[in-house]
């Protein structure tokens, strides 16, 4: 979202564009892993996680067409938030394993995919208590719900009409930049530790959102 902003011709195009590259990552995790998938875990968040994310998009692509601004300021407002809580407050943070817990995430999951298709950190609270230190059930199960939830946010906004001429050619396009990414990301994940890369990635994060926070505040 960084950086498709500001290559889209509108806001929800973007966000468009970032669910199609999460369906691209998601997809081939899904199909070597679906039999670790805890189906009856992912309930609890995913359907919270499937109407507020309809119900916030719609809200705001009305308020978006009057106010252009608000969701940039929004997104650096989020960007900004997120890295802190990563940096800072992610490890200290415990949840329990419970039916409303998985309400609330899988909402709070639906209004941050309906604002910035951001909707991870919610659920990746949630399903490593769920989990219980099995990584093939973790990845498989949340891998799987952001699958389901992404595509059913492009087909909310391709019925919207975003799916445009310009988000299908740089799908082409990010889908080889996916494939070159992972490549490179190997080689540079094994030169640096996994915690200096989480560093580099939210400090990085804190910097995209505060600039998109000052450009639009300046505006």
């Amino acid at each position: 979202m960084i950086f498709l902003v500001r290559i889209c011709d509108t806001y929800w195009e973007a966000t468009t564009l970032s669910g199609i590259f999460s369906i691209f990552c998601t997809t081939v995790v899904v199909i070597k892993m679906w039999k670790y998938c805890n189906f009856k875990k992912m309930g609890n968040p995913l359907i919270p996680a499937l109407v507020v994310n309809v119900a916030i998009f719609l809200v705001f692509e009305m308020l978006g067409k009057k106010t252009p601004s608000l969701m940039f300021i929004l997104l650096g407002i989020a960007l900004i938030v997120l890295s802190l809580w990563f940096l800072f407050f992610s490890k200290k943070v415990k949840v329990s394993d419970n039916v409303p817990t998985g309400l609330a995430c899988g909402t709070l999951s639906g209004v941050m995919s309906g604002l910035f298709a951001m909707g991870g950190p919610p659920v990746v609270v949630y399903f490593l208590a769920t989990a219980k230190n099995n990584n093939n059930e973790y990845i498989a199960t949340i891998q799987t719900f952001f699958l389901i939830t992404n595509l059913w946010g492009f087909g909310v906004k391709a019925v919207k009409g975003y799916v445009t001429t310009l988000v299908l050619v740089l799908s082409a396009f990010g889908l080889l930049g996916i494939l070159l990414g992972n490549y490179l990301g190997e080689k540079v994940y094994k030169k640096l530790s996994p915690e200096m890369l989480r560093k580099i990635v939210y400090i990085f994060m804190a910097v995209s959102g505060a600039v998109t926070l000052v450009e639009q505040l300046l505006k």
